[in-house]
């Protein structure tokens, strides 16, 4: 069963602001999150549990990206 997966709305802002091969990581992170509900270390971190926060992490050129 598919979960539903809600960014904020100024993540959003700041995504739109990161390099396009970024953004495909993090929607393909937001896709494996929304089919089996649960990401992993070191791609991601569950912050709370109810309601469940994720903050995702990725790494480009280098260059570690964090996302609240």
């Amino acid at each position: 069963m598919k979960k539903q997966v809600t960014l904020d709305s100024r993540a959003e802002k700041e995504i739109g602001k990161f390099p396009k091969a970024v953004r495909a990581k993090i929607k393909a992170y937001t896709d494996i999150l929304a089919e089996t509900g649960q990401l992993y270390e070191p791609f991601a971190k569950k912050l709370t549990i109810r309601p469940a926060i994720y903050e995702i992490r990725i790494k480009h050129q280098g260059i570690k990206l964090r996302k609240d």
